[in-house]
């Protein structure tokens, strides 16, 4: 399974964060998770990215979020809301097949299975 290589969308606030940084360490790693959130909204809507990246990224207000897609607040609060929660499951995705490939490449089973316990719990009356 190879890495997804995704296209560079312009979110001028998060990359301008990033480049400010006075330590050059900080602003590598900042940039790097610009990189990673990106890779992973391929998992949302068109508008549920539109949501997300104005939101998260270019740190619009909700209100002016609704002017711009012509919606109610409400609507983008639930978007946002969806859009996290899509974004967390696919995180959580590929952290276990990153988790998965990485075993297979050493060698090691698919599965592990717990060991059998070595003490037998029983009561009083069982004897």
């Amino acid at each position: 399974m190879g890495h997804r290589q995704c296209p560079i969308p312009p979110w001028p606030k998060a990359l301008e964060s990033a480049q400010r940084s006075s330590d050059p360490s900080i602003a590598s790693l900042r940039k790097e998770l610009i990189d990673v959130i990106r890779c992973l909204l391929h998992c949302l809507t068109r508008r549920e990215k539109e949501v997300f990246e104005r939101f998260f990224l270019d740190q619009l207000p909700l209100q002016d979020i609704a002017a711009l897609l012509n919606t109610s607040i409400a609507s983008i609060y639930n978007s946002i809301s969806r859009s996290r929660q899509k974004v967390l499951h696919e995180r959580l995705r590929v952290h276990v097949s990153v988790y998965i490939e990485k075993r297979m490449t050493l060698g090691k089973p698919k599965r592990k299975l717990p060991a059998q316990p070595c003490v037998r719990v029983g009561w009083k009356d069982d004897e």
